[in-house]
């Protein structure tokens, strides 16, 4: 996530409002997605550089950064699924839409095309495995049978995985991985001419190759609005990636928290932390921002793969 986090970062940058109340610096740190190095980069953030606010990627992350902030209450952006972050206190907030807002719109989709089975593949990772468990439990509540399940972990022998895959003869597969994982998954689907559909949430954004999803749908939680999408096209000249607009809007988010205070010096955390949980309507990169329980709240979009590029649809088509 490194390209992307650096990107929406320097865009936020050069959006900064003219005239602000404060001088805005981000300071950023490469943990290379080990828990360990998230660790020590955090303790430099919050006792050497003092940071009013910290931004972690991905479940991993945010379960090392927010235990971290109890004593401090810093602002904690967690770019995650796993709720169990927010145990950790009302100064953290979850900047992902939640699987419970993902997770109805594919199991309607399951029902209007009247699936009674899934295949279900999912990796070790906190907000992996959170999600799903909550696709299971959904998919008892649906009356939907999951008659195969695998949690991969990297570097699979996917060859065998789709071999019992096919046996199981899935309605569905809802593959949540990532990477080169899904494009192996892919490619074994066509090699054994695996004809069951596939879908993921938000795993072909992260593909190099979408012509190996052709004809697929799926939801992504990253997808821009049309008027962010064309004044970053006309300034960079190209599409923005995958996850750039998230880290835009958790800057900007920030940014425009703090410019709202009109009393002296810089507001306490408390204040701070209570204005996000309260925050409703903000327009940004990827639409109209409401932060409820502490999640963030906005439309995702259905996406339909079509001559290897991102086609929007409704949700209803999905």
């Amino acid at each position: 996530m490194g390209k992307e986090f650096l990107e929406g970062l320097e865009i936020a940058k050069n959006n900064l409002p003219e005239n602000s109340k404060f001088e805005y610096e981000i300071l950023v740190e490469d943990d290379q997605m080990q828990a360990s190095k998230t660790a020590i980069a955090s303790n430099k953030l919050i006792n050497l550089d003092k940071v009013d606010a910290i931004i972690s990627t991905w479940s991993y992350g945010g379960n090392v950064v927010a235990p971290m902030l109890k004593t401090n209450q810093i602002s904690h952006f967690s770019m995650a699924w796993d709720i169990n972050i927010l145990n950790n206190g009302s100064n953290n907030f979850l900047y992902l839409i939640s699987p419970k807002q993902f997770v109805p719109y594919f199991f309607n989709s399951f029902e209007r095309r009247n699936y009674k089975t899934a295949a279900l593949l999912y990796f070790q990772e906190a907000g992996s495995l959170y999600f799903a468990e909550l696709f299971k439990k959904t998919a008892k509540e649906k009356n939907i049978k999951i008659v195969y399940e695998q949690e991969t972990l990297g570097s699979e022998d996917f060859k065998t995985i789709v071999l019992k895959l096919n046996q199981a003869n899935p309605d569905i597969i809802f593959a949540n991985i990532v990477g080169a994982d899904l494009e192996n998954l892919l490619l074994q689907l066509k090699v054994q001419k695996v004809s069951a559909p596939i879908t993921t949430l938000t795993g072909f954004d992260l593909m190099s190759d979408l012509s190996l999803a052709e004809g697929q749908t799926y939801i992504s939680d990253s997808v821009p609005t049309n008027s962010f999408l064309a004044k970053h096209n006309k300034d960079l000249g190209k599409d923005p990636v995958y996850g750039l607009g998230n880290y835009y809007d958790a800057v900007m988010t920030l940014v425009s928290i703090y410019e709202s205070w009109d009393g002296s010096g810089k507001p306490n955390k408390d204040w701070v932390n209570n204005k996000i949980k309260n925050l409703k309507g903000m327009k940004a990169a990827l639409g109209n921002i409401d932060i409820v329980d502490n999640i963030i709240f906005y439309e995702p979009q259905a996406l339909l793969i079509k001559d290897g590029k991102k086609v929007r649809i409704s949700l209803d088509e999905l």
